[in-house]
């Protein structure tokens, strides 16, 4: 009796222990090892807002009448580069798990962020394109830069986001939250 209460009792723990642990923010080993989290978690971030309302362009062999957007798509951890200071990091979105072809987007093939040193900010972003690389500035004096790349959270990423917010990916949609853009 006694040893089945302790085994009932073991079982209830482990089996809250995972109930109540969240997936959402999970790392690959390597980003963990040097920790990259922040980097990792603003990459993905900075890619959903980018593409987040964008859609999905459909070729004839695999036509859908779904408008499926990249903000309900998941984003899989693709690899990290560091070369000296600097740290690349990308991601592919997936559809019905598998990677979506970079000719299916109305946008541009926006693959990853690379940052250099220690700070936060992207000094530019990384692309399956023939240039590799990208930046995009603004002016000093342009009060609110238009472009996402520059400001992710433009009004019209905030709006996508809180229509959508019921179908968005569970990390974007999270992440969203824990940034006050939706309750």
């Amino acid at each position: 009796m006694k040893r089945g209460f302790v085994f009932a009792l073991l079982i209830f723990i482990y089996s809250d222990c995972f109930a109540s642990f969240d997936s959402t923010y999970s790392y690959p080993k390597e980003i963990e090892k040097l920790g990259l989290q922040n980097k990792y978690d603003l990459t993905k971030w900075i890619m959903y807002c980018i593409m987040s309302d964008r859609h999905i362009l459909f070729n004839k062999n695999n036509a859908s009448s779904k408008i499926i957007t990249y903000g309900t798509l998941p984003l899989k951890f693709n690899h990290m580069q560091i070369n000296g200071d600097t740290v690349e990091i990308d991601f592919d979105f997936l559809y019905e798990g598998k990677f979506v072809d970079i000719k299916m987007t109305d946008y541009g093939p926006l693959w990853g962020v690379v940052f250099v040193g220690n700070s936060d900010t992207v000094f530019r972003y990384y692309s399956q394109s023939d240039a590799r690389y990208f930046m995009r500035r603004c002016s000093p004096n342009v009060k609110n830069c238009p472009y996402r790349e520059v400001n992710p959270l433009q009004p019209e990423v905030r709006k996508y986001i809180k229509q959508n917010k019921e179908k968005l990916d569970p990390w974007f949609r999270k992440e969203a939250q824990r940034k006050g853009v939706i309750k």
